[in-house]
């Protein structure tokens, strides 16, 4: 579970397996289904509205508070799919993203 800078809550599991989004300004709450993807997993929200979900099928990472995701796998250089723990340095273009896997750390701006 973590919380944005405009008080969204962004909490992970549930019996669907979802990522549950509750609105910070609204208090509407949203949910995605990541079908096979978590488990134990780690969410992070980031400076630039932004989070990312460290999975057993790699990193999924949102722009835009979870409307639009990106997976992110060892195609695209993570040390392994299965990632257990995400963490988002700075902001903007020096943003960088990290991502502890079963093999080892990796480190993006992916």
């Amino acid at each position: 579970m973590c919380e944005d800078d405009s008080g969204t809550l962004f909490v992970l599991g549930g019996p669907s397996l979802s990522l549950n989004v509750l609105d910070g300004v609204s208090g509407r709450w949203s949910s995605t289904l990541f079908p096979d993807a978590f488990k134990d997993d780690e969410v992070c929200a980031d400076d630039d509205g932004g989070m990312g979900c460290a999975t057993n099928t790699g990193l999924h990472y949102s722009r835009d508070k979870g409307s639009n995701w990106f997976d992110y796998t060892t195609e695209d250089g993570l040390a392994s799919d299965c990632a257990y723990s995400v963490f988002v340095e700075g902001s903007g273009a020096s943003m960088r993203i990290w991502v502890g896997t079963a093999l080892g750390a990796s480190k993006g701006h992916f």
